[in-house]
């Protein structure tokens, strides 16, 4: 499934229940979960399985589009940004995944 596919599919997928890694400090009320955008870490995106991965990428790209006002994404760049933080996140682990996204941001001109 190619990466577009994957996100589409990710997006419209409703949270696997309680399948998140021991380490993250997730609450559940309601069928409902609060991750805490803000201080998630590159550890806990690592130690997540391949589903949870691609739930927690899809969410942070997202995220990091609407921090930065975006209206739309180029799904090549969402994919070498997505190889960028993995590499960041290998090398510095306890980073918080913010960090290593906003890490990956092109300088303005």
């Amino acid at each position: 499934m190619n990466s577009v596919m994957t996100f589409l599919v990710l997006m419209m997928m409703p949270p696997p229940a309680a399948t998140s890694p021991k380490s993250m400090d997730v609450t559940q009320t309601n069928h409902t979960r609060d991750l805490p955008v803000a201080t998630l870490t590159c550890r806990e995106l690592l130690q997540a399985n391949g589903q949870e991965r691609d739930l927690l990428l899809a969410m942070m790209h997202g995220y990091m589009a609407g921090k930065r006002g975006l209206q739309s994404v180029d799904t090549v760049e969402m994919s070498f940004v997505t190889d960028m933080v993995i590499d960041h996140c290998i090398q510095a682990p306890s980073d918080r995944l913010v960090h290593a996204f906003d890490a990956t941001e092109k300088p303005a001109h």
